[in-house]
This record gives structure tokens, sequence and C-alpha cells, in this order.
């Protein structure tokens, strides 16, 4: 298929998105927000290290698009060029003629020159087949979505009355089992990170594995984002030194209502002071009148390993995949065990 792609300004952005998107189907209020997202993650921040791209058929009709965002992957003091890869899209009456394919070789080529030594996704089953077994991507590793109920009745509603009393039992004897209490610690939560936050993370990344680089300003750019209503919880010891630290965000799946950890850190590796954090969560949602606390990414650590808080786990179906544009042997980096990349997307 002929195709020509091209990187898109900001200014391009709107209608060839809008065009795109309404051949798909999309509700015009969902094309709003796929804008304002676009705009905000590609535009709003290293918007000149930024690409999305954007691919044309041979008449000029929008054929796709797709993206990344430069980032940088930590490890002690080694520091790794990094992009993630977001924000695919092809039209619907193009599918199949290769136009994913030609977008993501446009990527990597863009990436090279950029000097990005990792190019990484998360990918849907459908694209995986394609990353690996035609653009050379390699599987990284499985993420995993994690949930404790607070309302057990619906997990047992499909059972009737007496599904309902045993997920219930089930409850019960689960925050028996695994109590979840703030012990010997207080929070707060707040719209605004906490002034001593930067001291914080330099604390609580030190004896992490490999994981996103992160800086007070980059976080606060993550909480811009639009639609989005953060609330940051703040775990503190009795001397008052911050000790734990989440984001979170009320988000609604189906009929259930979650609170959406979207990140969470702690300082040292004790399990009383990731339990307190999580108890705090879990008290918010409890005053919200949710269903449940959620979180999404890759805990290889014990220390951030929510299993052992009651949480149920469940592996994503494919995994994330990683290339190396400048041809950098992956090698060390498949061998990393990654406390995150950023998977839970925020």
């Amino acid at each position: 298929m002929n195709l020509s792609v091209k990187t898109l300004s900001s200014d391009e952005v709107n209608d060839f998105v809008t065009h795109l998107l309404h051949l798909t189907g999309h509700d015009p209020d969902l094309i709003r927000k796929e804008i304002r997202f676009i705009d905000w993650w590609f535009f709003s921040r290293d918007q000149d290290r930024n690409v999305l791209a954007a691919a044309f058929a041979a008449d000029g009709e929008p054929a796709g698009y797709v993206g990344y965002a430069r980032t940088e992957l930590a490890r002690g003091t080694t520091s790794v060029p990094a992009a993630i890869l977001s924000s695919a899209m092809t039209n619907p009456q193009l599918r199949g003629q290769g136009v994913f394919s030609h977008l993501m070789k446009y990527l990597i080529e863009q990436a090279a020159q950029a000097g990005i030594d990792v190019l990484y996704g998360s990918p849907n089953r459908n694209s995986c087949r394609i990353f690996i077994s035609r653009l050379g991507f390699t599987g990284l590793f499985h993420w995993h979505r994690y949930a404790r109920p607070i309302r057990w009745d619906p997990l047992g509603a499909r059972f009737g009355a007496p599904g309902q009393w045993i997920a219930r039992t089930a409850g019960r004897i689960s925050d028996m089992v695994i109590p979840l209490r703030v012990k010997g610690y207080g929070y707060t939560t707040s719209q605004e990170l906490p002034v001593d936050f930067d001291a914080f993370m330099a604390k609580a990344v030190q004896p992490a594995a490999c994981h996103l680089a992160r800086s007070s300003d980059y976080g606060r750019w993550r909480f811009s984002r639009p639609d989005r209503q953060y609330q940051h919880v703040i775990l503190r010891d009795q001397a008052g030194q911050l000790a734990g630290w989440a984001a979170v965000d009320r988000v609604q799946h189906g009929k259930r209502s979650r609170l959406h950890i979207g990140d969470y850190w702690i300082v040292g590796n004790e399990t009383r002071t990731l339990r307190a954090l999580v108890a705090a969560v879990r008290e918010i949602a409890t005053e919200n009148g949710d269903d449940e606390i959620y979180a999404a990414g890759r805990t290889c650590s014990r220390t951030y390993d929510l299993r052992r808080l009651g949480f149920i786990r469940k592996r994503s179906q494919t995994p994330i995949v990683v290339i190396s544009p400048t041809g950098r042997d992956l090698a060390q980096v498949l061998e990393w065990e990654f406390r995150d990349t950023d998977v839970d997307m925020f």
C-alpha cells in the first residue's frame, strides 16, 4: 500500500485526529478527550523530543497514528534513554494493509536518530504479534492487575443470594487473616505533592530495582493529566517523617467503582509501612463508597508485592514489548528487575 508518514505538529493534531476518529465511529465526547490527552501527553512537556507519527493514504485520507514520549529508565546510577509507545489508532477501512507496521518502522527510525536505547509499549493481543514477529520487538515481562474488594457482594451476585453470602463470608475471612490497619502512622490527603517529596523519593528509590526516572516536576506534570482527578495520600510516621505516598484516582469500571492506585512508594522495606499505606487508601475508598481498590503494574520485589496484603492478582494477556532502536545489546536490560515501566499509564 502506498503510504506517506510524517511527524504531526501540535497545530495539526485536532484536524487529523478528529477526522480519523470520526471514521472509527468514536463518540464526539471521546474524540475531544483523546485530543486533550494527545495535546497533553506529546506536546505539554518535552514536545521537541516526543514524536506523534501520522500516516496518510495516497489520496490524502488519514490512515493512522501512533507516537512515543521520552523518558529515562533509572537503575542505581545508570540512566538509559527510553521512550513509551502510546496512542495507536488506524483507519478501520485500511486495517490489514500494513499501516501500523509502516508507522512503527518510522518511529523506530526517529528513535534511533534521537539516541533512544529502549523503546517499549504494552500491546493488545492483535498488535503483540506484529511487534514480535514483524518488527523485531522482544517480550520484556507480563504486568499484572491487582484488586482488593471492599464490597464483596457484587462478586457473588450472579449466583444470587447464596453467592452473595459466600462472597461476604470470604471477605470477612480475608479481612481477619490479612487485616489492614493504619497503626503507628497518620495520613492526610491533598491535591498537591508534599513539600518533602523530593527527599522522600531519593530515599524510596535508592534500594529499588530498575524504574521509571521521576522528579517532582515530572510528578506534578503527570498529575495534570486532563479529565483526571488525582489525590495524594501522604503517610507519615510518629516523628512526622514522610514514610509512604500514593496517588489515587476514582475510576468507573462498568458498574463497579474503583479507587485506582496509580503509583505508590514507601521508604525502607517494612511490610507494616506498605500495609499502613494501603489501609489508608482503603479507608478513603470506603468513605467514597467504592467497590474495590485497584492497581496495575509489575511488583517484582517483595517490598511492593500487593498479594501479601490480600490483593487478587491477574496477569496481563500480553507482555510489555521492547526494542533497541540504537542497536544496544538488550541482554542486560532484559535481566533487570523492573519496579515499573509506567505501565499503569495513570
